[in-house]
């Protein structure tokens, strides 16, 4: 049953995981204990109105760029260097992220730093979102239908296990040294 993937189908199924991972941690962190509604309130100093405003247009990003994404893929690079470029992407608002969260929170750049992380993640994910199982699709011959139907049972599994995953490990990373380690293994990986 388990035989060698074609081409990076193996790589596609850890990046969706790590995505999904990460994505799943801030969603559960901020839709049970609203950590970064609270972030933006007690840490940024956002009025509610402002910080609900841009949780809101942070998700609302996160779900209309994958039209984008689809759009230059489908028309323009093709899916492995939008894909490739776009988690070139991910990792860098990572990393902005990573290294907002262990900067000085006095800092005048601070807030600069996470809103623009924050938004560039937005980009990152629609770029990687509407190619990554596509891609991982096109690996396969006409004729490998098993192993195309094995390869999605496991790509959709990797999925849900990251959102396992981070559902039982995301209160840990509520501490500012952890959460920067989050950002920056989540930039490695991806």
């Amino acid at each position: 049953m388990v035989r060698h993937e074609k081409g990076d189908a193996p790589f596609k199924k850890g990046n969706e995981m790590t995505k999904h991972v990460i994505w799943q941690f801030r969603r559960i962190i901020v839709q049970i204990s609203a950590v970064l509604i609270l972030y933006l309130l007690n840490v940024l100093k956002f009025t509610e109105s402002q910080s609900t405003i841009f949780f809101n247009s942070f998700t609302v990003l996160c779900y209309l760029t994958p039209l984008l994404g689809s759009i230059i893929a489908d028309g323009y690079i093709g899916k492995f260097w939008t894909i490739f470029f776009v988690s070139i992407l991910y990792a860098c608002g990572q990393v902005i992220l990573a290294v907002a969260s262990i900067n000085n929170k006095e800092s005048s750049i601070h807030p600069w730093m996470d809103l623009a992380g924050l938004i560039i993640i937005g980009f990152g994910t629609g770029g990687i979102k509407p190619c990554v199982s596509a891609f991982g699709g096109d690996q396969f011959e006409i004729g490998q239908d098993r192993m195309l139907s094995l390869f999605f049972s496991m790509f959709y599994f990797s999925i849900n296990a990251g959102s396992m995953i981070s559902t039982f490990i995301s209160p840990i990373f509520r501490c500012k040294w952890t959460l920067a380690a989050v950002h920056f293994s989540s930039a490695i990986t991806t």
